[in-house]
Parts: C-alpha cells; sequence; structure tokens
C-alpha cells in the first residue's frame, strides 16, 4: 500500500503476517517492487528476518544493462538490452508510469544485422507507440548495410499515424549524444538494444562501444 512511483525509484508499505514496514527501493518500476517483494517473502522463508533485510533495499543496484539508470540533475538515461518488441514495450511503459506531467520519453534503438527480419517494424511500432521521441540509429549491423536494416525497420509502416517525433542517426555515438543534447528536465532516455554489451559489430569487426560509457561521455561533453 502507499505506492509511490518516480525516476528516484519507489517507496511503499509492505503488509505482511508479522508487520507492517516501509520500504525505499532505489529500483523504478512496478516489476521491481513485484520483484523485491518476492525475493523479501523468500527470504523470510528461509529464516531471515524482515525488519533486518528492509534496511538493505536503498543499497540495491540493477544488473548492468538491464534498466540501468544514469542520472543527470532532473533527468534519467536508462540503458536497457531490450532487443524484442515485447521487452521494449515493457520497459517504455514501466518508465512511462514514473514519467512526469509534461515531460517526455525519448528512446535510442537499433535493429540487429543477420538476425530475424520479420522483427524490425515491429520494433519501430512499439517505439512509436510508447515514445514522445524516437531515435532510430544501428544496433549490429554485422554483415548487413546499416541502410538496409533502417529501411525494413520502416517498412510497412504510417509514420504520419504517430505523435512521436522520429529521426534516424545511423551512427549509434551521434544518436546517444543527440539525446543528452536535446532533451530537457524531467525527460527519460531510454538507449535499448544492447545493454551491458562492451561493443558493436559491423562487417564482422567488434569495435569497442558501450551504452553507459557513451552516455556518460556525452553528459561530460555537453555539460
Amino acid at each position: 500500500t502507499d505506492l509511490n512511483l518516480n525516476i528516484n525509484g519507489s517507496s511503499f508499505t509492505f503488509n505482511t503476517p508479522t508487520g507492517q514496514y516501509f520500504v525505499n527501493s532505489p529500483l523504478v518500476g512496478k516489476f521491481n517492487i513485484e520483484n523485491l517483494m518476492a525475493s523479501l517473502i523468500a527470504a523470510e522463508y528461509c529464516g531471515f528476518n524482515l525488519m533486518d533485510l528492509i534496511p538493505s533495499v536503498p543499497k540495491l543496484e540493477n544488473a548492468p544493462g538491464r534498466m540501468q539508470m544514469i542520472k543527470d540533475n532532473n533527468r534519467l538515461f536508462v540503458v536497457d538490452f531490450a532487443h524484442t518488441p515485447d521487452a521494449l514495450i515493457k520497459v517504455l511503459s514501466t518508465l512511462k508510469q514514473v514519467l512526469s506531467n509534461n515531460h517526455e520519453l525519448w528512446v535510442v534503438f537499433g535493429c540487429g544485422g543477420d538476425r530475424d527480419k520479420t522483427k524490425r517494424p515491429l520494433m519501430t511500432m512499439a517505439a512509436l507507440e510508447n515514445a514522445d521521441h524516437v531515435i532510430i540509429t544501428s544496433d549490429d549491423p554485422r554483415s548487413e548495410s546499416i541502410e538496409h536494416i533502417v529501411l525494413d525497420m520502416k517498412t510497412g509502416i504510417n509514420f504520419s499515424k504517430y505523435t512521436a517525433k522520429v529521426l534516424e542517426l545511423h551512427n549509434r555515438r551521434d544518436a546517444i549524444q543527440h539525446s543528452v543534447q536535446h532533451a530537457k528536465e524531467g525527460d527519460i532516455v531510454v538507449i535499448a538494444g544492447k545493454g551491458h554489451e562492451k561493443y558493436q559489430n559491423i562487417n564482422g569487426v567488434c569495435y569497442e562501444f558501450d551504452d553507459v560509457v557513451e552516455t556518460n561521455n556525452a553528459l561530460l561533453k555537453y555539460k
């Protein structure tokens, strides 16, 4: 009960047979609350005392590349491995829940080369239906041309049906930097698809590339 969701995490009252506990978590989204409660209940059944466990909750961190938060004043950048339409919808809808009124949700994403081509336009529709700003960029193009992948991502889509602002920047670094430059105070930016990965595969060559590092570098560049 008493659930409060925001870009800094969540707080709630946890009602259990052994008592009521106020919980303050740095993890964003309802699904994280559900996972947290399940973990606390399991730990209690293993013999641990909830009163001892709950003070540790504020120290929790997301797994690298899974809803990994980078905070910049009142803006939030989220690096996530979401690389399927369903995963992208879940991430964006989760963050919509904590987005303040009059602020906007951004997504930077691409599709991998030499992989399922049928999901490419579905990824784009997931972005268009759930974000205010959509930046289409590269993921791991592998042996395919980025231009061809992006063309597939737009196939059959009537962009005029959607209110989202759409931009194509094929260079992933440029796309991340654009979002850092233009996202306003209170906005949330999702950088999706690569998560914890430390490289980008272009024409069979793995170049060093880390979305978290690139985001932090862009924040320093455009401070």
